[in-house]
């Protein structure tokens, strides 16, 4: 009976153990996640920007030549 128990105790411990992992697992995965999409939007907003300032120049230029 005192055996069954401790063992039971045993598999509790090993199932929090288990249990744990899977949480800290999950933890890293979520913050690569939050990373990886900081990153996508940081490379988004240098694309955005660069295309901003081709507009611009293209316009610039316009202007230029229609001078001409």
């Amino acid at each position: 009976m005192i055996q069954q128990v401790i063992d039971a105790h045993r598999g509790v411990d090993e199932a929090k153990k288990e249990a744990a992992r899977i949480i800290h697992e999950a933890k890293l995965a979520r913050a690569r996640a939050i990373r990886a999409a900081r990153e996508q939007e940081v490379e988004q907003l240098k694309l955005a920007d660069a295309l901003g300032t081709n507009r611009e120049n293209l316009r610039l230029w316009e202007k230029v030549l229609d001078k001409k």
